[in-house]
């Protein structure tokens, strides 16, 4: 669990197991959101941790999808109190 004073992001290791599991999570979260758009996540370009009533974490991952699409997304999953994720912010153009 990441220290520090609510409100500040704290830059993390994109190669760490935490932000692996964090991109798993947003992978299976967008496929939530937008069913038909098989979207796949790639390389974890930058990934930070904030402390809120919770915890959110920030995500920029290389995408594609189906139609061929493909670029950077900028993702937050938000972990509650009770350790539920949520797709809090994504910026998926579909």
């Amino acid at each position: 669990v990441p220290s520090g004073l609510p409100g500040g992001a704290i830059d993390q290791p994109s190669e760490s197991p935490l932000a692996q599991s964090m991109k798993a999570n947003a992978q299976n979260l967008l496929n939530q959101k937008y069913p038909e758009s098989g979207i796949e996540l790639g390389s974890l370009h930058g990934f930070s941790s904030q402390v809120v009533a919770g915890l959110n974490y920030r995500l920029e991952v290389s995408y594609t999808d189906q139609s061929g699409a493909s670029g950077k997304l900028m993702l937050t999953v938000y972990k509650d109190l009770e350790g539920r994720y949520t797709l809090s912010e994504d910026n998926y153009p579909g």
